[in-house]
C-alpha cells in the first residue's frame, strides 16, 4: 500500500492536506480592491460591492479575477492533484 494513503481519513480531508501545499491555490486577484477594507470598497464601488454580496458570479471588475475564472483555476488545479496523486487515491463506497 502506498505510503501516501492514510485508511481511516476522510477524501475531503485528504484532498484539503493536497491543497494546502498546492502552489497553484492562491487568493482570488482583488485588483483595485486588494489591501482595501471592505467598508473602503463599499464606499468607493457601491454598484459593484452590492453585486459582489448579492449576486458574486455577475462580478466582473477591470483587473479583479472573476469567479469563473478562479472556479476554472481551481478545477485545473484538482485535476492535476488527481493526475500526480492517482496512486494515493482511494475511493471506497
Amino acid at each position: 500500500m502506498s505510503s501516501c494513503w492514510r485508511p481511516g481519513l476522510f477524501f475531503g480531508i485528504t484532498v484539503l492536506m493536497l491543497a494546502l501545499t498546492y502552489v497553484d491555490f492562491g487568493e482570488l486577484c482583488q485588483g483595485p480592491w486588494q489591501g482595501l477594507a471592505e467598508s473602503e470598497v463599499a464606499l468607493r464601488w457601491p454598484l459593484e460591492w452590492s453585486a459582489c454580496r448579492t449576486a458574486p458570479q455577475t462580478l466582473d471588475l477591470d483587473g479583479r479575477e472573476t469567479l469563473a475564472a478562479l472556479y476554472a483555476l481551481v478545477a485545473d488545479a484538482l485535476d492535476d492533484l488527481v493526475i500526480r496523486y492517482r496512486d494515493c487515491i482511494r475511493v471506497h463506497p
